[in-house]
């Protein structure tokens, strides 16, 4: 199963960082799919890239590079530079248009995992419009709301 993730750049609060380890017990992805943002990509990546890293080394066939899609050339190269565990991540090209890139990122996954900012759905923010393109495409949606509550 390839898993996307999407969330706020102001990163996650207690409540959601506290849930990572419930949300992502259950099953290890085969492949994290993220736009590599600063906030809740981050810390995300940060998160399971150890855990993935482990499954990674013993079992590559199982399991694929964490795919990243950033919108600028300077995350790109945030991303190329300073990540750790560099021989995990595939960095594509950036695309400048945020909106393309998380439709791009919902057609590759099997599953979405979203932290947005707001516990209700927005208009606007990236989040909630990658949520909305999951819901259309009929890709399963996991949100962890800044409340702590999982809603899947």
């Amino acid at each position: 199963m390839i898993f996307g993730i999407t969330g706020t750049r102001q990163g996650l609060n207690r409540a959601q960082r506290n849930n990572l380890p419930v949300v992502f017990s259950s099953v290890m992805p085969e492949g994290i799919v993220h736009g590599g943002a600063v906030g809740a990509d981050e810390e995300v990546d940060a998160f399971l890239a150890p855990l993935y890293a482990e499954n990674f080394r013993y079992y590559p066939i199982l399991f694929r590079p964490i795919e990243i899609h950033p919108c600028t050339k300077t995350r790109r190269d945030y991303w190329a530079y300073n990540a750790l565990f560099r021989e995990l991540r595939v960095i594509a090209w950036p695309d400048e248009d945020p909106l393309r890139r998380n439709r791009l990122i919902v057609k590759k996954v099997d599953q979405l995992i979203a932290f947005p900012a707001t516990d209700e759905e927005t208009k606007r923010g990236g989040t909630w419009y990658t949520v909305r393109q999951a819901h259309l495409a009929g890709v399963p949606v996991t949100l962890i709301l800044p409340n702590g509550e999982i809603v899947i």
